[in-house]
């Protein structure tokens, strides 16, 4: 299974486990190992390697200075860490750091595995960005459901306005609906301000003078 960083945590790699699943992820830089048998960040780990603690690979054409940990994680009792650092180690710049439960994994493979999730980080950025749902992190399977069928919803409305109006893309399709809210919204700003008070015109709007 491959998750991004919010979804790493002890519950979600137990569950893969218990369900046969190796785990890959992202891990952020606060999380805790025990390297050398010390208690210490993944920041303050990275901080404190030397360059020849670290070794060069290549994946898919593109080098990568690593180091490899392997040991308890936070709450896992044992998995692989994976610093990494495109074009070279850089003492000034924090790594990028996964977590693999599968320890007899090799760094290139892990970092091969872990970039297919490419197309689905840029649909998601095409959700998030384009469709309004940037704010909504969530991880019970309840929430996770929500959102697809959400996602679903909005998109299936865009097509169908896409092929009713003609428009070529969904893009054209978002502007017009961008210019449709706003031009609603100052027409009820517009009809409100003939009935009511300036100061509780801004207020119902959640702004000051």
């Amino acid at each position: 299974m491959l998750g991004d960083s919010w979804y790493t945590n002890e519950k979600v790699i137990s569950a893969c486990d218990r369900r046969g699943f190796f785990y890959i992820g992202g891990l952020k830089t606060n999380a805790i190992v025990y390297p050398w048998g010390h208690r210490a960040s993944v920041t303050q780990l990275a901080r404190s390697l030397r360059p020849q603690d670290l070794h060069s690979v290549t994946v898919e054409g593109k080098r990568y200075a690593v180091f490899v940990y392997e040991g308890k994680v936070s709450k896992i009792d044992n998995a692989q860490v994976i610093l990494s650092w495109e074009d070279g180690y850089d003492a000034d710049e924090l790594p990028f750091a996964l977590i693999c439960t599968d320890v007899s994994l090799d760094p290139v493979t892990v970092l091969t595995y872990y970039g297919k999730r490419w197309a689905i980080e840029t649909s998601y950025r095409y959700l998030k960005e384009n469709q309004g749902f940037d704010q909504y992190q969530i991880r019970s399977l309840k929430a996770i459901r929500c959102f697809w069928i959400l996602q679903f919803l909005t998109y299936t409305d865009l097509e169908v306005q896409r092929d009713h109006h003609q428009f070529s893309t969904l893009g054209e399709v978002l502007h017009r609906e961008r210019q449709a809210y706003w031009g609603r919204l100052m027409m009820y700003a517009y009809g409100r301000l003939k009935r009511v008070p300036a100061k509780q015109m801004l207020h119902e709007f959640g702004l000051t003078a």
